[in-house]
């Protein structure tokens, strides 16, 4: 009698959904580290493994697969990459590789003035520059130890213009759960998940009325 075949480690599957959803490193959407701008490295891989759901162990891991050759060989020594600590890689490559013209020093004002700024993001590129934008000056704070946690998420939620794109991104974080506890901010991942659905959603619908339009125009 042929003995069972091993049940399927869950682990396994958990691992690989995890990795599906961060993009192919030769893909359409590259995403490569060639030594130069770390920031925005840093920014677009964190934005891409918080959807993946990523531990910080497993952040480190992955990251090596964006790194071009001879990067590679830099990050096999860092202590933050050697023992899965992602913040301690994080601050290694920017003391690494962020020039000198770049390392401009932020203060707490720097990020009030940013999200008092008029900002009209009626587009996902305009919601990932706004995004972008912020993570350069609050992993600046954060590096420093001058902007907590909290103050991060309420700053980022309080930036978002007009206040008719938060409103309904309030609806639907509330529609999914996301905002339960009304006496803290909405974690910055959360509303970045749900800001990039909705408005994906919405370039969809724009592009699905003018497609029927021209179908309806042409029948005349």
């Amino acid at each position: 009698m042929a003995s069972p075949s091993p049940a399927p480690d869950p682990n396994v599957n958990v691992h690989l959904n995890m990795l599906s959803r961060m993009p192919a490193p030769h893909g359409k959407s590259i995403l490569q580290f060639q030594g130069k701008n770390i920031e925005e490295f840093l920014s677009e891989y964190e934005h891409f493994a918080e959807h993946g759901n990523l531990t910080e162990e497993k952040k480190c891991q992955e990251v090596r697969i964006y790194f071009a050759r001879k990067e590679k060989r830099v990050l096999d020594v860092l202590e933050g990459y050697v023992t899965g600590n992602w913040r301690s890689l994080k601050r290694e490559l920017r003391s690494l590789y962020t020039s000198s013209a770049e390392k401009k020093t932020y203060q707490p004002r720097d990020l009030q003035r940013f999200i008092a700024k008029k900002w009209k993001i009626m587009k996902l590129v305009h919601f990932d520059t706004y995004r972008h934008q912020f993570k350069v000056i609050s992993s600046s704070l954060e590096a420093r130890n001058t902007l907590s946690g909290y103050d991060r998420s309420d700053y980022f939620w309080s930036g978002i213009r007009p206040t008719s794109l938060r409103d309904a991104l309030e609806i639907e974080l509330r529609n999914q759960n996301y905002w339960i506890d009304l006496t803290l901010p909405l974690p910055m991942n959360r509303v970045v998940e749900v800001a990039n659905k909705y408005l994906n959603r919405d370039i969809y619908q724009l592009h699905d009325v003018n497609v029927r339009g021209r179908s309806a125009k042409s029948r005349r």
